[in-house]
């Protein structure tokens, strides 16, 4: 093999798999919080008995112990737990496995410094971010053997699979054929912290967000009441304008009357009394002067 030239560096980045299927590159935010639970103390091996189980998972074993089996189309063999605990669905002689890895798994939880929600019996706080859990069975879908007609039912399949709910996409992890469920919690313990980092840094994106949003409206509004302002003022200056205009517009009228009534000898004590009653209205429109009349104390001025 020709060996590289000096002085040329060489960097090589290895891969690890996350859930038996996906490619995770070891500089990742989920390969470090792995690295982090691996380099921990803390204890994945799920025993094969129960053993001191956590409170949860003793009123989990007292409600699927009493439950009756599924329904049609909803697993006809599976013992739902429907609310009373702990979100678990499997067949019932997969109840001891499940309540052994639920046991193992909040221990995890509780061991890694995060709590138990008190608003949903199946909802965990991861660094106080909410997250539903569910240990469901898979279902298969087989031909009802008691029915003439081409029917089918779902039954247990016998794969046991870690739901987390409220995630978008949801994720799950389920045994598979070369790793079991068991052998999944570490990976399911750092997906758990890692969705919590994210929707912490989602929070603190979406806030920054809104609080630019805010400004930008604060500015906008702003900005449109000054100019809701300026268009005010000027159709006040406008308006004033106009009326300074139209009254100046009626003074020159009454001053040609009067001429013209002085100068054909037809001014009277009738043309008198009209003269002064218009030079008043004149001195109750012209902007300078507003002189006040009885009769138009509730007239607007400004809608002539």
């Amino acid at each position: 093999m020709k060996p590289l030239p000096k002085g040329v560096n060489t960097k090589i980045e290895l891969n690890i798999r996350d859930e038996g299927s996906k490619s995770i590159h070891t500089n990742s935010q989920l390969a470090k919080i792995k690295n982090e639970l691996q380099n921990s103390d803390l204890n994945y091996i799920v025993p094969d008995r129960l053993s001191n189980p956590h409170p949860l998972v003793k009123k989990a074993k007292e409600v699927l112990k009493n439950q009756k089996l599924g329904w049609y189309g909803k697993g006809q063999d599976i013992i739902y737990s429907s609310g009373e605990c702990i979100a678990t669905e499997v067949t019932r002689l997969n109840i001891p496995r499940a309540l052994r890895i639920w046991d193992t798994l909040i221990k995890l939880i509780l061991q890694r410094g995060h709590e138990i929600s008190n608003e949903k019996k199946s909802e965990f706080l991861i660094y106080d971010e909410k997250f539903q859990i569910r240990v469901r069975e898979i279902l298969k879908k087989v031909k009802a053997n008691d029915s003439s007609w081409e029917l089918y039912e779902m039954i247990g399949s016998g794969i046991l699979s870690v739901k987390i709910e409220n995630t978008y996409p949801v994720k799950e992890w389920r045994d598979q054929n070369t790793k079991t469920l068991e052998q999944q919690l570490l990976s399911i313990l750092a997906k758990l912290e890692l969705l919590s980092e994210k929707k912490k840094q989602f929070k603190i994106e979406r806030e920054a967000w809104h609080r630019e949003y805010e400004e930008e409206q604060a500015k906008k509004k702003a900005r449109e009441e000054k100019v809701a302002e300026e268009l005010n003022n000027f159709k006040q200056l406008f308006d004033t304008a106009t009326r300074w205009h139209k009254s100046q517009y009626i003074r020159n009228y009454i001053k040609e009357f009067e001429e013209h009534s002085i100068q054909s000898g037809s001014l009277n004590e009738g043309k008198r009394k009209w003269i002064k009653w218009a030079r008043e209205k004149a001195d109750w429109y012209d902007p300078f002067v507003e002189t006040e009349v009885d009769l138009l104390k509730e007239i607007n001025r400004n809608k002539f």
